[in-house]
C-alpha cells in the first residue's frame, strides 16, 4: 500500500468523467488549482476541469484513538462553447453538466470500507459566459473524508 494521500479523490473523480467520452468525443478531462486556472487553460472545450475546494474538520474521540473526518468539496467546471450560436452552448454545456451529476452524485469511490464517503451535490457559484461564446457552469460536491491518528499527537 502507498503512502497516504489526502487529495487521492482528484484522480478518482477524473476517471469516473473518462466514459464520458463516448458522448462526446472531442472532451477533454483534466484539473486545476483554482477557477482562475480553468479560463486560463486552452481553449479546446467541451471540458471537465476537476478542482479541490477546501475542506471542513470533523473530529470524534473513540477512547484509543482519534477518528479524524474532513468533508471535501471538490468542484467539476463543465465548459462548452457553440461559435454558431450562442445559445446552442447553454443547452450543450446543460446536457454535459447533467451527465457529470449522473456520474458523481450519490458515487461511492471505493465501496463502504474504503475510507471515502458519498459524493453529494451541494450549492455552486453561477456560470461564466467569456465574450467568446463559452460557457463555464461550476459545479459543486461534497465528499467525507475519514483517517486515523493517535490521541494526543500533533
Amino acid at each position: 500500500m502507498g503512502k497516504p494521500n489526502y487529495l487521492e479523490l482528484e484522480p478518482l473523480i477524473l476517471a469516473r468523467l473518462e466514459p464520458l467520452k463516448a458522448d462526446w468525443p472531442t472532451l477533454r478531462i483534466d484539473a486545476a488549482r483554482d477557477v482562475a486556472g480553468v479560463l486560463a487553460k486552452d481553449q479546446r472545450l467541451p471540458a471537465l476541469c476537476v478542482l479541490y475546494g477546501g475542506d471542513a474538520s470533523v473530529e470524534s474521540t473513540d477512547g484509543k484513538d482519534q477518528l479524524v473526518g474532513a468533508v471535501q468539496r471538490w468542484g467539476v467546471v463543465v465548459s462548452h462553447r457553440d461559435l454558431r450560436e450562442p445559445e446552442a452552448g447553454r443547452v450543450s454545456v446543460g446536457e454535459l453538466a447533467a451527465a457529470v451529476i449522473a456520474q458523481l452524485q450519490g458515487w461511492l469511490p471505493r465501496g463502504p470500507e474504503g475510507g471515502l464517503g458519498r459524493l453529494r451535490r451541494q450549492p455552486a457559484p453561477a456560470p461564466i459566459y467569456s465574450k467568446e461564446g463559452a460557457v463555464y457552469l461550476p459545479l459543486t460536491f461534497t465528499c467525507r473524508v475519514l483517517s486515523r491518528g493517535a490521541l494526543g499527537e500533533p
